[in-house]
């Protein structure tokens, strides 16, 4: 789908980041490339943790906006050009797939269906104009895992004014994470209550910042 959508406007960039990845996986990567001239792949020496490597993602685009998206999602028709019309907004920060609202911080519900203002937006599909950056700044790199991280950037993003934006109606597919099935158990839940932790010490007497608390 992305190469469709390359092919018919030459201003996309895809980035690509092989993070610590076998040699085999790294020249994968690097052949589709070369064969492209929309893909750039940036080749970690060691592995990264969350934070950073989207950071480096962030840091070496060069368009108008940044669409971030995960290894699991499939998009099953165009959706770029959604997520920038939601964009032209400049109130709005954030747009992407599958938000998250909460009323007290200790629960985010993904609004199942749910399309409209979030407090969150989850990673897997994570768009913004990439001139706001300075703005709101990078994400936090002592988030190492994944979980969270997407609750922590979001709040960046709603402390600086702007909206958060869910289209559920996007033609998208999430299949399986990776970096959760990766894991023990155990290990997932060690590793996301300390990113929790990280997200509650900075943002939980914020509540100004809540959808709920804004439309009251």
């Amino acid at each position: 789908r992305f190469e469709s959508e390359s092919e018919s406007d030459n201003r996309l960039e895809i980035i690509i980041l092989d993070n610590g990845n076998i040699e085999s996986d790294a020249l994968v990567l690097q052949t589709l490339s070369d064969s492209n001239p929309s893909v750039r792949v940036l080749h970690a020496d060691h592995r990264l943790g969350d934070g950073a490597a989207k950071n480096c993602l962030f840091r070496e685009s060069r368009g108008r906006y940044f669409v971030l998206l995960d290894p699991s999602v499939e998009g099953t028709g165009p959706f770029l050009g959604k997520l920038g019309d939601i964009l032209e907004n400049v109130e709005v920060g954030i747009a992407g797939f599958a938000g998250l609202r909460t009323t007290d911080f200790l629960h985010f519900h993904d609004g199942e269906g749910e399309s409209g203002e979030m407090d969150a937006m989850q990673a897997y599909c994570l768009a913004f104009r990439r001139e706001d950056l300075p703005v709101v700044g990078l994400m936090r790199e002592t988030f190492r895992f994944y979980r969270n991280l997407d609750l922590d950037f979001s709040f960046q993003f709603k402390d600086k004014g702007f909206k958060v934006i869910a289209d559920s109606s996007l033609p998208i597919l999430l299949h399986e994470h990776r970096g959760w099935t990766a894991l023990s158990e155990q290990e997932r839940d060690d590793l996301s209550r300390k990113n929790y932790g990280r997200f509650l010490n900075k943002w939980r007497e914020r509540k100004d910042l809540l959808v709920s608390t804004t439309q009251e």
